[in-house]
């Protein structure tokens, strides 16, 4: 099945709603696991249609290490 031209590679579209293949399912886990592996990072709303993922990500802001001066 294609979605207005392209391939539905996370799942299909049934009754409004999208049933998740194995690859769909991934990116779900793949989502949650961002912020499982960077603290830093907080999830807020997201959504996974057939073909993509629009998500959110709050407080992702980082700063970077500090910066050894070679000169010391």
């Amino acid at each position: 099945m294609e979605l207005a031209g392209k391939e539905c590679l996370f799942g299909k579209i049934v009754d409004s709603k999208i049933i998740f293949n194995d690859l769909g399912r991934l990116v779900v886990k793949s989502w949650i696991w961002l912020a499982e592996r960077y603290p830093y990072v907080e999830l807020d709303e997201f959504i996974i249609m057939p073909n993509h993922l629009h998500g959110i990500l709050v407080g992702a802001v980082r700063e970077p290490p500090l910066q050894k001066n070679a000169n010391h």
